[in-house]
């Protein structure tokens, strides 16, 4: 990918989130050091430190911050957050043009892929993401065919790092939901988005900064709050045990009537009151799931993040 022939005058955001590979963050911010400071005049790195009890100055020392043209700033998170919430603390300090969120340091593809990326973005696109090229099985592919399966269709994959507009930002911003998923926020916006794909090339071994109980919560804040999966399970369960109860109320009339002598006194008239006030419950319940749905979604907002501290290192 050539380089621009002269610097390019936007200012450039770059979040990247830290949490179990912090040995790795030097290098990583050499990489994009040599992709950013040839081709940009202005720019700045958002670290967000999503680990409770790891200093990043501890990797990054003040030698390694002068040769970083851009300034730097490092958020030390209270607790450890999800991703989202994490990327969103960094998001809302940014004040670049455009800005790159990097959700790890690992760092599978060509370094002038983000470069190609970038340009792809300022072409005409308000958000482009960098996807690899996965045929086998995992299970992200599960949860995103699920969620396309009980939302509107809502087509997503995964994705590396991608480069945002501040006016795609601007407008995400304007949700009201406590909880925003950053991929349907920013391809369902309404403005034009794109994909590109690239081919992965060997790596470190990078640990997984999310345990699979983690990623699990995070999947089902998703699907709670952009499909109706909970409506949809408990209306499947509600009916399942409707039918039972009407079956049963059945099967009772006909024991009365075909084996009425050898039915014990008041046997009919509890199991047809069990029945039909079971079937009303499930009823009820079903009714109520829906409401709870809507209800969780308009629960009073409160900041999804929170900061330790927050430090600047500028030239």
């Amino acid at each position: 990918m050539e380089k621009f022939i002269t610097k390019d005058k936007k200012f450039i955001s770059i979040i990247i989130h830290v949490k179990e590979n912090h040995n790795h963050l030097v290098s990583f911010l050499n990489i994009l050091e040599k992709q950013f400071s040839p081709n940009f005049e202005n720019y700045e790195y958002i670290i967000v430190n999503n680990s409770a009890n790891i200093e990043i100055n501890q990797y990054l020392t003040v030698q390694e911050k002068n040769n970083i043209s851009g300034s730097i700033n490092i958020i030390n998170l209270s607790w450890v957050h999800n991703i989202e919430d994490a990327m969103r603390a960094g998001i809302d300090l940014s004040i670049g043009d455009f800005i790159f969120e990097f959700d790890s340091i690992s760092l599978d593809f060509d370094a002038s892929f983000i470069l190609e990326v970038y340009n792809t973005c300022i072409d005409g696109f308000d958000v482009v993401a960098a996807v690899p090229l996965i045929s086998k099985f995992s299970i992200s592919k599960l949860f995103y065919k699920i969620l396309s399966r009980f939302s509107n269709n809502i087509e997503l994959t995964t994705e590396t790092f991608r480069v945002v507009s501040r006016k795609l930002l601007n407008i995400a911003a304007k949700s009201n939901n406590s909880f925003r998923y950053r991929k349907i926020n920013y391809h369902y916006s309404g403005l034009k988005s794109k994909i590109l794909f690239y081919h992965q090339i060997k790596t470190f071994d990078f640990k997984k900064d999310f345990s699979f109980s983690e990623k699990f919560s995070l999947a089902g804040n998703v699907l709670i709050y952009y499909s109706n999966i909970g409506t949809s399970f408990s209306w499947i369960l509600s009916l399942i045990f409707f039918l039972v109860s009407i079956l049963v109320g059945i099967y009772t009339l006909i024991s009365f009537l075909i084996l009425k002598e050898n039915i014990q006194e008041g046997w009919t008239t509890t199991m047809l009151f069990l029945s039909l006030s079971f079937s009303g419950l499930f009823g009820i319940l079903a009714i109520i799931s829906k409401y709870l749905e809507i209800l969780l979604k308009e629960i009073k907002i409160n900041s999804s993040y929170t900061y330790q501290s927050i430090e600047t290192y500028k030239k």
